[in-house]
């Protein structure tokens, strides 16, 4: 289970950049993830960078746009991560499913439904 967010003192754990554009993401320090929300006009940035990106999605529908261009995260509330997981699995997506949650006693909860894992929601205010 991947935990973005929590559990920070564990070496290698990546940091998050919250941004609300892609143009400067060359700024962003090494090991990051770069979050964004969902925008329909950042497409083609979304496959040039998919490899850091984790991307808020709304829906299944931007759930499988991001999945297409090889997004490494989707990132959702808890209720719409348990059906993007579903989808993820039947259609063997390499996007990972991220539930947005506020503390780490959530985790278990997440952990059970068999979402991929979690990102601490604080971070992306």
């Amino acid at each position: 289970m991947t935990t973005v967010g929590f559990f920070q003192k564990i070496d290698n754990h990546p940091k998050v950049v919250f941004k609300l554009n892609l143009q400067n993401i060359h700024l962003t320090p090494a090991s990051s993830i770069v979050v964004v929300p969902f925008n329909m006009s950042d497409i083609e940035q979304y496959e040039k960078y998919n490899a850091v990106l984790g991307v808020i999605v709304y829906s299944l529908k931007e759930f499988i746009v991001v999945s297409k261009c090889k997004v490494k995260y989707a990132i959702a509330d808890h209720a719409l991560s348990k059906q993007l997981q579903k989808c993820a699995e039947n259609y063997l997506y390499d996007t990972k499913v991220l539930a947005m949650i506020e503390n780490e006693d959530e985790i278990e909860i997440i952990a059970n439904d068999g979402i991929d894992g979690v990102i601490n929601k604080q971070l992306l205010n």
